[in-house]
């Protein structure tokens, strides 16, 4: 049909190929086609298409490469979104080509090879989306000080190399910045991250990143930061002391955990009023559970096990309840919450199981009976001097 614009086929059974007739619908600039059991690789003839703006077959079962020569003639592409599929092969340096693209989504497939240098080209860019790949080699080839538009930028699970370029903190819309799981990320985030007024969530975790102090140091300068994940890294340091951290008002989860920090559990946490999430579990951190996180009103997700804690669990220990909870600002649950658990997701607030972790410490005394009352999943184990009083 040479008339038709729009064709939204998603979350259906539809399988089979991509039909080459795509490509003559001269007036289609969207094409939906997500969540179906779809199969083959994307046919040259579809990018006949020229009028197409939104081209989106996310979660189906496509392999093949991303052809480069093809997809040029795009040139009124928006939003390009194959995640979730079985694409192979790197992302071609054509993609410069796309001078309108929004939205690159290509997560979730077994991509691989560098970042094309071109992508600098798409200044429109607002959400770069590439997680769960094999992407490697240095973000650095990509200069994203051109992008100034930049939101969400997203390259969790890949193999990426050497440190966090400079441009990124040229990014001055950046709400969501996540670099979590590469392994081979090193260095020092720059104080020119506090350029990014905007940053929302930030996620750098399971990387070889050092200096825990001057991390936070210069991270507590980004007021509006309500998630940061940053575990898994700076390991045997120590815990900053209590004396050299304060900000970060408006966070809501924290993760420092698998880290080997020595020291206890610091003063400054007692400061995040809207704490909902705080992970420090896998450190050594020593000493007995502080009182005071008692008063953190909004906490639901607590989990310090596999430390070397001592003392009793303070009697005034529990857990926010559901009128009391708060809500995380929804912009950034464009990109779920992992936790140190990579397997596990929260995308919104009310998703996040309610949980007390105390297990795998030296903890002795008895278990408050108080700890009764919280109906979320309680896990208290692994500390051989603890005597069960709670009602069963």
């Amino acid at each position: 049909s040479p008339s038709f614009a729009v064709l939204e086929v998603s979350y259906n059974q539809l399988s089979s190929t991509v039909p080459k007739g795509l490509g003559n619908c001269s007036a289609l600039k969207v094409l939906k086609a997500g969540y179906n059991n779809l199969r083959g690789s994307l046919p040259d003839e579809l990018f006949s298409a020229t009028s197409l703006e939104h081209l989106s077959f996310p979660n189906n079962y496509l392999n093949g490469v991303l052809d480069g020569s093809p997809i040029m003639n795009l040139r009124n592409l928006a939003t390009l979104d194959l995640g979730g599929n079985n694409l192979v092969g790197s992302i071609p340096d054509s993609i410069g080509q796309l001078k309108e693209l929004e939205e690159l989504r290509l997560d979730r497939n077994s991509m691989s090879g560098e970042l094309p240098s071109s992508l600098g080209s798409c200044t429109n860019l607002i959400i770069i989306d590439l997680k769960f790949n094999n992407f490697s080699g240095e973000i650095s080839k990509v200069n994203f000080s051109t992008l100034h538009n930049l939101e969400i930028l997203d390259l969790l699970y890949n193999s990426f190399t050497g440190t966090v370029p400079e441009s990124i903190y040229s990014c001055r819309n950046l709400i969501a910045l996540r670099l979590s799981g590469n392994n081979l990320l090193h260095g020092q985030l720059s104080p020119r991250i506090r350029n990014l007024k905007s940053l929302t969530f930030l996620s750098i975790g399971y990387n070889n990143f050092t200096n825990i102090t001057n991390t936070l140091q210069i991270l507590e300068s980004c007021k509006n930061l309500t998630v940061l994940l940053i575990g898994s890294n700076f390991i045997n340091e120590t815990m900053p002391d209590d004396d050299s951290i304060d900000g970060f008002e408006n966070l809501q989860a924290l993760d420092i955990g698998s880290c080997q920090l020595s020291g206890k559990i610091p003063l400054w946490i007692s400061k995040l009023a809207k704490l909902e999430v705080l992970i420090l579990q896998g450190n050594r951190l020593s000493g007995s559970i502080p009182t005071w996180i008692s008063f953190l009103n909004y906490l639901s997700f607590l989990d310090i096990s596999n430390n070397s804690l001592t003392g009793e669990i303070p009697t005034t220990i529990m857990l926010a309840s559901e009128k009391t909870a708060a809500h995380f600002d929804p912009r950034i649950f464009d990109l779920p919450v992992y936790d140190n658990n990579p397997s596990r997701q929260y995308r919104i607030q009310v998703t996040v199981p309610k949980t007390l972790d105390l297990s795998s410490n030296k903890l002795t005394g008895v278990i408050p009976s108080d700890i009764g009352q919280v109906t979320s999943k309680v896990f208290i184990i692994g500390n051989k001097n603890l005597s069960e009083v709670m009602d069963k």
